[in-house]
């Protein structure tokens, strides 16, 4: 089974994209005696935290220091690259910021709640 997100990508004229990707899930029974489940390989993570926004706020030009999943828990953000493609994101979403280089992308939230995301940190 495999498990769709997208991701933002910069080139090596550090002109943003997105790119559709999809992470392999594979069926494991995690507890025993319960039914198997679907999951991915672990990946090494080195912080997490919660990030909220004002209904309406509008972010800037920005790129992650380091490679980012992105987990929108409420809320609807339209992200701009820089090559000009939109996307919107919004609850169950996930996204894996890793132009650390370049101009990065823009953030519009919506204008009738609070975005709030999960930030995790990868590991280099």
């Amino acid at each position: 089974m495999k498990l769709k997100y997208t991701s933002i990508y910069s080139d090596a004229d550090g002109v943003s994209h997105f790119k559709d990707a999809e992470m392999e899930l594979n069926e494991a029974v995690i507890i025993p005696n319960t039914s198997p489940v679907n999951i991915s390989a672990f990946f090494p993570a080195i912080a997490c935290a919660f990030l909220t926004g004002s209904p309406g706020q509008f972010i800037n030009w920005h790129k992650p220091e380091q490679r980012q999943f992105i987990i929108w828990l409420a809320g609807h953000t339209e992200i701009c690259t820089s090559d000009s493609d939109t996307r919107t994101f919004g609850p169950g979403d996930f996204l894996l910021a890793e132009e650390t280089t370049g101009k990065g992308h823009t953030g519009q939230l919506d204008s009738s709640v609070s975005v709030v995301n999960l930030v995790i940190q990868l590991a280099n």
